[in-house]
């Protein structure tokens, strides 16, 4: 039905807003296509900006260009108009003296939201602005709903979050933040194959699910009759990979999917890079670790050291600190020479809470969560991980306790996690039913034990959140606003 034949009930099945349909019933009367295709731009915005940087005030040229991009704003009563592409932004101008009756009927059908292309003649005005005269309106699409002021902007998080195509419309950070997205994780890859790393893809629906102690999505495939889950780590696969002999070092930056709860760091599904070095230690885990991040921070600010909130980040220096060290630094308890029952008592006296009935590593680890890491601000590696968290890891031989693992704090936030991978086998099947007894895991995965049998290289492993290095790079306070489209709580609206 069209919606000429339905202006008796006022158009009530769209919804849309009754003038923006009248504009287009009144376009096609009067001949104009309020789609029209083929139009052809010559030149970008910024490559006319860069192409007429030369011109004096009041110049104007003979070239003949065509332009397109969505009206942003429009200016005495019509007269100049604002194009914005992906490239930037590009003014234009209709006047009688140069642009013809015809046009100028079809100019005032535009509003902003609209999509145009524009045919004219490059100027510089009297005030400086490269300029199009435009000689030709080719209306490529009429927009049915108005868009937000820019001038009151477009503030409202949760109205951003869940209209985001018009949050980039307005806001020029938004869109800025994720082209540094971009820019960072292709300067990420580019930088893990300069080191001779491969780059791989393994299973994100899988039988079985595990690499980490997280709640995973379940789905179900039809053809197989099996429950799947969406991973939560691609770790068990790719050490397969490393087992056979794919490659000595190899990484995968893909999403991985965790069913847990939402905040400022945390989204169901975010991006992690995955990478394993054969014959690495964790030392040569940091090195790269520290190489890489001072290497974007270069690239995208300049220098090793910017603004995060008003302070300072310095990545050209990195502290490391282990986790019982950086407990005694910042709580002044030691709990290095305790047993489990004299940690408990420590933990008490600290007011952790859960810890009554929790290990020597529990309680270690609670001690660091609750009361250190929100003092981590500049870069620490903290080192020397509870063996109790850290299924997959080396045991360091002067205290079977603690394992071989790192973690990177910057601002209070874990970056990045990384071990001496665990390659004896017996060890892993042991760690992997301690897992299944506490029932952080569903069920043990042959496959991959049935790999390690085979042996696996000594290895050093690696993760790092990309949405939190982002976040911490471009400024963000909040993962939702480094995702382009985050997880929300269903509007009641």
């Amino acid at each position: 039905m069209s919606a000429q034949n339905d202006s008796s009930q006022g158009h009530s099945q769209h919804p849309y807003e009754d003038v923006r349909v009248e504009r287009i019933e009144t376009m096609r009367a009067e001949g104009f296509d309020p789609y029209e295709s083929g139009f052809k731009r010559t030149h970008t915005s910024e490559e006319i900006h860069q192409k007429y940087t030369h011109l004096e005030l009041d110049e104007v040229t003979t070239d003949v260009v065509n332009v397109g991009g969505r009206v942003l704003s429009i200016r005495n009563k019509g007269l100049f108009m604002t194009l914005v592409d992906g490239a930037g932004s590009i003014q234009v101008s209709f006047h009688p003296t140069w642009t013809p009756e015809q046009v100028i009927a079809l100019r005032e059908h535009v509003r902003r939201g609209d999509y145009i292309g524009v045919q004219g003649i490059v100027r510089r005005t009297k005030r400086g602005e490269i300029t199009v005269n435009g000689t030709s309106i080719h209306m490529l699409c009429s927009a049915m709903t108005a868009l937000p002021e820019t001038y009151s902007g477009f503030e409202d998080p949760d109205v951003r979050y869940r209209a985001r195509h018009l949050d980039w419309i307005v806001n020029d950070d938004s869109v800025a933040r994720m082209r540094l997205r971009s820019k960072i994780i292709a300067e990420t890859r580019s930088f893990m194959w300069s080191n001779a790393f491969l780059e791989v893809e393994t299973p994100i629906l899988q039988p079985i699910y595990g690499g980490a102690a997280a709640d995973p999505f379940t789905t179900h495939h039809n053809a197989l009759h099996a429950d799947m889950f969406l991973r939560i780590a691609p770790e068990l696969y790719l050490k397969r990979m490393l087992v056979g002999g794919v490659s000595e070092r190899l990484f995968e930056i893909g999403r991985v999917f965790r069913n847990e709860g939402l905040s400022t760091r945390h989204n169901p599904e975010f991006t992690m890079m995955e990478a394993y070095a054969a014959y690495w230690d964790l030392q040569d885990v940091m090195k790269l670790v520290e190489n890489l991040f001072q290497t974007l921070a270069t690239n995208l600010h300049g220098s090793m050291k910017f603004d995060y909130e008003g302070k300072e980040l310095d990545f050209s220096t990195f502290t490391t600190l282990s986790m019982p060290e950086a407990v005694k630094k910042y709580t002044g308890v030691d709990f290095l020479p305790m047993d489990e029952t004299e940690a408990r008592a420590a933990a008490k006296k600290l007011k952790l809470p859960e810890t009554e009935k929790a290990s020597w590593g529990g309680c270690l680890q609670a001690a660091f969560e609750e009361l250190v890491e929100k003092e981590l601000f500049q870069p620490t590696f903290i080192t020397h991980f509870p063996i109790e968290i850290s299924p997959f890891a080396r045991s360091m031989p002067q205290d079977a306790r603690l394992v071989d693992r790192f973690e990177l704090f910057v601002n209070g936030w874990e970056l990045a996690n990384a071990y001496n991978e665990l390659n004896e086998p017996i060890e892993q099947r042991s760690r992997m039913m301690d897992q299944l007894r506490l029932g952080e895991t569903r069920e043990i995965d042959e496959a991959f034990l049935s790999a390690m049998d085979i042996g696996m290289p000594p290895a050093g492993g690696l993760g790092i959140g990309m949405d939190r290095l982002i976040m911490v790079l471009t400024g963000a306070t909040t993962i939702r606003d480094v995702l382009a489209f985050p997880a929300l709580r269903h509007s009641n609206k």
